[in-house]
């Protein structure tokens, strides 16, 4: 387990480093340091043409930002606006009961969390896992009012009478009510008077029509 948290955390390291570096330069590290009344082992900042875009700092301790319990490795816009951060505890937030060790990034379309374990939001078990190959947990993504918008289902589950696959290679899509958008098939299925064969991914409109079926 250790090992497998040190390796998700460089691999997170390695992807900001990747995202923020198109957008501007890194500062040297400040050590041992105090910024918006949040202790830092170490922090730096992301500069773009005179102006700071983001700001990655290594937390001293466990220290709730923005009501969120926080620890590790997290990155804020340019504002302090927390952007990335890995819970420190179990954390009630968005309608649901987080993980500890749920890693969580903002974006401006979408909430993208990273599951160690098995979480349940609205009623659906998204999968979590740290065990196997995806050492940084499994992917889930939330519209911006905490809405489910895609993830991994922990066993093949009916949504809108539509058997869906449990896959690492196959996830599920809703739309923001909460209808299915995109699936792959867990059996043969009739929908609609038509056949569809097992592993079928199909698109879905917001009225339930078929757009797509591969």
């Amino acid at each position: 387990m250790k090992k497998n948290m040190i390796s998700r955390f460089s691999i997170c390291g390695i992807i900001f480093f990747i995202s923020v570096s198109i957008q501007g330069q890194y500062t040297n590290w400040e050590k041992d340091v105090e910024y918006n009344n949040i202790k830092f082992d170490k922090i730096r900042f992301i500069i773009k043409e005179k102006d700071t875009t983001y700001i990655e700092g290594y937390l001293s301790q466990k220290t709730t930002i923005n009501g969120y319990p926080c620890y590790k490795n997290v990155v804020f816009e340019k504002d302090w606006k927390l952007q990335q951060f890995l819970l420190s505890e179990n954390h009630f937030m968005f309608g649901a009961q987080f993980p500890k060790d749920t890693e969580v990034r903002f974006y401006k379309d979408k909430i993208h969390c990273f599951f160690g374990r098995n979480t349940i939001i609205q009623g659906y078990c998204c999968k979590g896992n740290y065990g196997k190959w995806y050492t940084m947990g499994i992917s889930t993504t939330l519209y911006l009012n905490g809405k489910l918008k895609s993830f991994y289902p922990c066993k093949n589950i009916e949504i809108n009478n539509i058997w869906c696959k449990s896959s690492p290679y196959a996830g599920i899509k809703l739309f923001e009510n909460g209808n299915l958008k995109e699936c792959k098939l867990a059996n043969d299925q009739k929908i609609n008077g038509k056949e569809y064969k097992k592993n079928t991914k199909l698109i879905f409109d917001e009225t339930g029509a078929i757009t797509s079926a591969e």
